[in-house]
């Protein structure tokens, strides 16, 4: 299971937030967390770093990588996990090879067409009922879900 920082608080909280969730059994954590500026994200990381925090237990979600110096700034620290949404692909695409994880989000059966097609190794379909994080977002319901993974390649 892959857990997802806070939408709210600040670096210190976060970090509590990622060392509970691997202890309790997260086998990775997307480093999300819209709060934070670009400057907290980082110092974010290093603090998980420097806390034996294992940079392959972390997931840059890819909101993180608007430009080459944030690139740049990853790939000094080593990330290797990337979480993308498949329409954020070609605007991200000349930085996907430096990450050897890649998970796709997904909302749409096309989606879940890019997501294989650029070599994702899993996928998140969502959502599949309603939630407080997709409001506006329609659920795909159960039967639409289990159409659309049948087809599907990827965990």
């Amino acid at each position: 299971a892959i857990a997802i920082t806070p939408s709210e608080g600040d670096v210190d909280d976060i970090v509590r937030y990622v060392k509970h969730a691997l202890a309790a059994g997260a086998q990775a954590v997307q480093l999300r967390s819209p709060q934070l500026a670009s400057q907290e994200l980082w110092q974010l990381v290093d603090q998980l770093i420097a806390g034996h925090i294992s940079v392959s237990a972390l997931v840059l979600n890819s909101m993180w990588l608007p430009d080459s110096a944030a690139m740049t700034a990853a790939r000094s620290r080593g990330m290797q996990s990337l979480h993308v949404r498949p329409r954020d692909i070609k605007s991200i695409s000349s930085y996907l090879s430096f990450f050897t994880h890649l998970y796709c989000a997904c909302h749409s059966k096309d989606e879940l067409k890019i997501a294989q097609s650029v070599g994702a190794c899993a996928v998140l379909l969502s959502p599949v009922q309603s939630t407080q994080t997709h409001p506006q977002q329609a659920p795909l319901g159960w039967q639409a879900f289990t159409e659309w993974v049948e087809h599907c390649n990827l965990p």
